[in-house]
């Protein structure tokens, strides 16, 4: 089971968050691993592909399950949920815990805020949640990326938020 980290604030739904940490834990399984993507790497059509394929600029929609090996690609000029805004990787080492590793994740993310959106997320409207590597994804998939998202909490985007200022 995958651990559970709350949104940084003002979740998008609780939901939203079990299930996107629950699409980390068990990639690899099914499906394209890749969604469609142009010479510079961006996003060329909607399409479910592997969870682990999520990039930083990549654009998806809120995928809706208890456990999931994929994600709803869409290309940042459609509307969309959530766009994943930056990575970091943990150091390799034995799992620190699902608490320290929802912390890191959250002081990783939040410090990443300001320079993408362009207002401190104290500031801002917009909603913030990670996805972190899980005891069971940190050992059987050597996964160690803490992955940024953002989104609005009431409707889809189009395009960026980046320098949204929101």
């Amino acid at each position: 089971m995958p651990s559970q980290s709350a949104p940084v604030r003002r979740p998008l739904t609780a939901s939203a968050v079990v299930v996107l940490l629950a699409a980390l834990s068990g990639c690899g399984l099914g499906g394209p691993q890749e969604p469609p993507r142009d010479e510079s790497g961006a996003v060329t059509e909607a399409a479910s592909a592997g969870a682990y394929a999520i990039k930083v600029g990549d654009c998806l929609n809120n995928p809706r399950a208890e456990r999931l090996t994929e994600v709803e690609f869409v290309p940042c000029d459609q509307p969309h949920e959530l766009e994943a805004f930056a990575s970091s990787n943990l150091p390799d080492g034995d799992y620190p815990g699902d608490e320290v590793v929802a912390a890191k994740a959250e002081e990783f993310c939040v410090a990443e805020f300001k320079a993408f959106a362009g207002v401190p997320y104290d500031d801002s409207e917009l909603e913030l949640i990670h996805l972190n590597p899980t005891e069971e994804s940190w050992s059987g998939e050597q996964d160690r990326e803490l992955l940024c998202l953002v989104g609005d909490k009431d409707e889809p985007t189009t395009g960026t938020l980046k320098d949204s200022r929101r």
